[in-house]
């Protein structure tokens, strides 16, 4: 019986596609970055049964018979793709992440229970945390084009008064940023601590 382990670029994709569908072989399609649109007659359940009795899908212009036993399973290492995939292909699988450690499900059950009983307070938090994380981002901006300038710029950096000049803005608006993160972090430390009045509960959710 076959079995899939393959990708949507190998040349024999379809026929390895059709044989697991037919025979109701679990396939496994590796380094998902993007859906071959072949695959959405399944994602969409689009079978057609026929008065014979017989389920058929329609693959590469060919109608393949379809057993129920069939699944598909794909896969990517790309972190970053589960959160950008659209919400016609998210409402049509079962996303499953490998990465979430026992921790982290604890501060996803954690962050469910405080939603529950103080949801304004979770609010704060969530936005504490964007902010800080938008916060982290402009520093790195600013670091970066500190670096472009110097690298840019001909001569002796002293003697360009523009660079120093651009430098002293650059290194100003680096320090209010790096500020504004140590306050909010402060903020940041008393929600916590409140919020871990509720620890208990997110570690028996877990």
């Amino acid at each position: 019986m076959p079995r899939g382990n393959i990708s949507f670029l190998d040349g024999n994709f379809v026929k390895t596609l059709s044989a697991c569908v037919r025979f109701g072989t679990p396939l496994i399609v590796l380094d998902v970055e993007s859906l071959d649109p072949i695959i959405n007659p399944i994602l969409n359940a689009s079978l057609v049964r026929t008065g014979s009795g017989r389920t058929l899908v329609r693959l590469g212009g060919d109608d393949v018979d379809y057993s129920p036993k069939f699944t598909i399973v794909l896969m990517t290492s790309d972190p970053q793709y589960m959160r950008v995939l659209p919400a016609s292909v998210s409402s049509r699988v079962t996303l499953v992440n490998f990465t979430v450690t026992p921790d982290s499900l604890a501060n996803q059950a954690l962050s469910m229970v405080v939603r529950s009983l103080k949801p304004t307070l979770e609010v704060k938090r969530f936005e504490l945390l964007r902010l800080q994380g938008e916060r982290g981002q402009k520093v790195r901006e600013l670091e970066e084009k500190l670096l472009e300038q110097i690298g840019s710029a001909e001569g002796s950096i002293l003697d360009n008064d523009e660079l120093v000049i651009g430098m002293a803005e650059v290194k100003g608006e680096s320090a209010r940023v790096v500020e504004q993160l140590a306050s909010s972090g402060e903020v940041l430390e008393e929600l916590q601590a409140t919020v871990q009045v509720f620890g208990r509960l997110a570690k028996d959710a877990r």
